[in-house]
């Protein structure tokens, strides 16, 4: 059977999809590029605001019009199922919990016939796709952001076993990965319901006697606060990019706590100012929800004068999307459209400027690139071990790593030369 996969969204859903290509490879199935090739479509989807549902329908719309069987997974599929059946009647639902029963409706089995059962992702078969390969270590969180419908879709925290996610990672390595990519809706909180914490798995990993660098999804402050010393001596293995995603939401507490986030903002900053003492190379990542109800301009002015105070490399900046089910949905006084436009459109800025100030601290060094991927006219594309993405105007094997100075840079990109 020919087999067509379309995924959307964050790094989890791309882990479900090379679990997805694994088991139909298992099954003897063909992968092919075209959903007019295939006879099986499959329909991967994010809803994590709505510009993004939107999206989704009229990919739904596209695809059910082509007359084939399409299964829908992702998000929407656990949480939205009534928009699914409207935009696509005959549709098949697989929850991102359920994925090993994929191959029973790829058979015939109605969905009302599977004796659906949770089953951990850990040592199910992926398609790896060399040099990056990107590891679920857990499903589901253990917070109740009042904003977040993920949470919804995917559940209350299960950390995966350790010894299966280290299987996963020799196996990616084997399979010539050299970037691994540990996810879950919060990395922090792995190992928590296990009586295990995150440092304890970055740990066992790094001993695995393969080359390979391990990047970090991103966790929640609350959680990282709650494991700081372990979690900085594990940043500290050479095999662990030097990358810190920490989201924050917001630089008020007023806000933080609409939010429920379960943290301050004084505890964030304390957060970042304990890493970046021991991490001198440290890559700080976070994201930004501008406009949620109730922000005022005070806590505007608060969130621009965090980002001014901790300098982060790179922010993910968000205006609210009120999502269905979730309390933020319920809460007034919204802010204006225009005024929530007007306020990321500022913090955009003073983002690209701190961003550029920061990437030119890296022109004149020299250091290794992982080469990860191709560029345009004949570039290559890699990380440095803080994860700055590099272009090298040279055409490289895709896992080759490159001794290379950095000649230039972009508020996004470095630009380097091959030593030698």
């Amino acid at each position: 059977m020919k087999a067509y996969l379309e995924v959307y969204g964050c790094s989890a859903n791309k882990a479900d999809a090379e679990i997805i290509e694994g088991i139909l490879e298992k099954r003897g199935d063909e992968m092919v590029t075209d959903p007019g090739e295939a006879d099986l479509l499959i329909l991967a989807t994010c809803t994590v605001i709505d510009s993004t549902q939107q999206r989704m329908l009229h990919r739904l719309g596209v695809l059910n019009k082509l007359k084939k069987k399409l299964i829908v997974t992702g998000c929407m599929a656990s949480v939205q199922k009534e928009l699914i059946r409207d935009a696509a009647p005959k549709a098949l639902l697989l929850e991102p919990t359920h994925l090993h029963h994929l191959p029973e409706l790829v058979e015939g089995v109605e969905e009302s016939e599977v004796g659906l059962k949770e089953k951990p992702k850990s040592g199910m078969p992926h398609r790896w796709h060399p040099p990056i390969a990107t590891i679920p270590i857990g499903e589901g969180c253990l917070h109740k952001c009042t904003f977040c419908i993920t949470r919804l879709a995917r559940g209350r925290l299960r950390s995966y076993p350790l010894h299966s996610i280290k299987e996963d990672v020799c196996r990616a390595a084997v399979n010539g990965c050299k970037e691994i990519r540990l996810t879950a809706q919060d990395t922090g909180g792995w190992g928590w319901d296990r009586g295990q914490r995150l440092s304890e798995l970055i740990k066992e990993i790094c001993g695995i006697d393969k080359e390979f660098w391990l990047r970090i999804g991103q966790m929640n402050p609350a959680h990282a606060s709650k494991d700081l010393k372990g979690l900085i001596g594990a940043y500290g293995n050479p095999k662990v990019f030097k990358f810190l995603h920490l989201p924050v939401q917001s630089g008020s507490d007023k806000i933080l706590d609409l939010m429920r986030r379960g943290y301050s903002v004084e505890r964030f900053i304390s957060v970042v100012d304990s890493f970046r003492r021991e991490i001198s190379e440290l890559t700080l990542s976070t994201d930004l929800i501008v406009g949620f109800p109730g922000e005022d301009e005070r806590d505007f002015e608060n969130s621009l004068e965090l980002i001014r105070k901790i300098e982060p490399d790179k922010v993910n900046i968000t205006r609210f999307s009120s999502r269905p089910k979730t309390e933020a949905k319920l809460m007034k006084e919204r802010v204006p459209t225009q005024i929530a436009k007007d306020r990321s459109r500022e913090l955009t800025e003073l983002v690209k400027e701190i961003a550029y100030k920061r990437n030119r601290s890296f022109v004149g060094r020299t250091g290794k690139v992982i080469v990860t991927g191709r560029g345009k006219e004949g570039t290559t594309k890699g990380r440095n071990l803080s994860y700055k993405p590099v272009i090298i105007k040279r055409n490289l094997p895709l896992g080759y790593v490159a001794e290379v100075e950095i000649v230039d840079c972009t508020p996004t990109h470095l630009f380097g030369e091959v030593i030698g």
